[in-house]
C-alpha cells in the first residue's frame, strides 16, 4: 500500500512540473507588407499561468533572410524587439535577454513583439526565438516571425504601430503629418535614432497635426507612441 502512495505521488508530481508556467501565442507570426511600408509591427500575447511573476528568458535561435543582392546578414533592413520589461532598438546584434513575466498582465506587458524597418527593400525574413522560464529550462516555447516584404508601393501614407495611426510623408521634408483615427488621446515622443529625446506631441482622439522638422538635421527619427492599449515605436527618414 506505501508502494502503491508512493508511485501515486511522484506521478503527480511529475504531472505539476510538466504543466505548462506560461503560454504565448500564436507560436508563428505572419506578417506581408510592401518595402514601402515604415515599419511592420506584430506581436505574440503572453498568458502567465503559474499564479506568480516569472523570470524569463529569450534567445534568438536562427535568422534565414532572403533578399536580393544580400551577402548575408539584415542588409539595409533593421528590426527591433520588446519583451514586456524591456524595449532593444537596434536589436539585428541582440542574441539574447532576461525580463520579469507579471503574475496580472495588462495590454502594455502581455507581448512579445518584433518589429522590421524594410528600409524599401523587398524579401523574405524568419527569426525564431526561444522563451523560457530560467527557472524551469523545459517550460519553453519557441516563436518565429515570418515576415514577407513585397516590392514598394508608391504609397507615403502608413497605418503604423497601433492600429488607426497614420505618418506621413516618408521621407519627410520639413513637416511631419500625424493623423489619429483611433478614438482615443495619444501621446507620441519624437526620438534621435541614438534614442536622445526630443519633443513630445499629444493628439485627441480624432485629430491631426503637422510637425515642424525643418530645424532638424537629416538622419534616421523614432516616434514612440503611447495610448491606453499599448506602446509600439516606428522610424521614418528626415531628408
Amino acid at each position: 500500500m506505501r508502494f502503491l502512495v508512493l508511485i501515486l505521488v511522484l506521478m503527480l508530481g511529475q504531472v505539476a512540473h510538466s504543466q505548462s508556467l506560461f503560454s504565448l501565442t500564436p507560436d508563428t507570426v505572419f506578417a506581408a507588407k510592401p518595402a514601402s511600408t515604415f515599419t511592420m509591427y506584430n506581436y505574440a500575447l503572453f498568458e502567465n499561468l503559474s499564479g506568480d511573476s516569472l523570470a524569463m528568458r529569450w534567445v534568438k535561435l536562427q535568422t534565414t533572410v532572403t533578399q536580393p543582392g544580400s551577402h548575408g546578414g539584415l542588409g539595409v533592413w533593421g528590426i527591433s524587439i520588446q519583451d514586456p520589461e524591456n524595449f532593444y532598438n537596434p536589436a539585428s546584434e541582440l542574441d539574447s535577454a532576461d525580463f520579469v513575466l507579471p503574475q496580472t498582465l495588462n495590454s502594455s506587458n502581455n507581448k512579445f513583439i518584433m518589429q522590421l524597418y524594410p528600409n524599401g527593400q523587398q524579401g523574405k525574413l524568419l527569426v525564431s526565438f526561444k522563451i523560457f522560464a530560467i527557472n524551469d529550462p523545459e517550460n519553453f516555447t519557441i516563436l518565429n516571425f515570418d515576415y514577407t516584404v513585397t516590392p514598394a508601393t508608391t504609397s507615403s501614407t502608413e497605418t503604423v504601430g497601433l492600429p488607426g495611426i497614420e505618418i506621413s510623408p516618408n521621407p519627410v521634408g520639413d513637416w511631419l503629418n500625424i493623423s489619429n483615427y483611433r478614438g482615443q488621446a495619444i501621446q507620441l515622443q519624437l526620438c534621435s535614432a541614438a534614442g536622445q529625446h526630443l519633443s513630445n506631441i499629444e493628439l485627441d482622439g480624432s485629430a491631426a497635426q503637422q510637425v515642424d522638422m525643418a530645424q532638424l538635421p537629416a538622419g534616421v527619427y523614432f516616434l514612440r507612441i503611447k495610448s491606453e492599449t499599448g506602446l509600439s515605436c516606428t522610424k521614418f527618414v528626415k531628408k
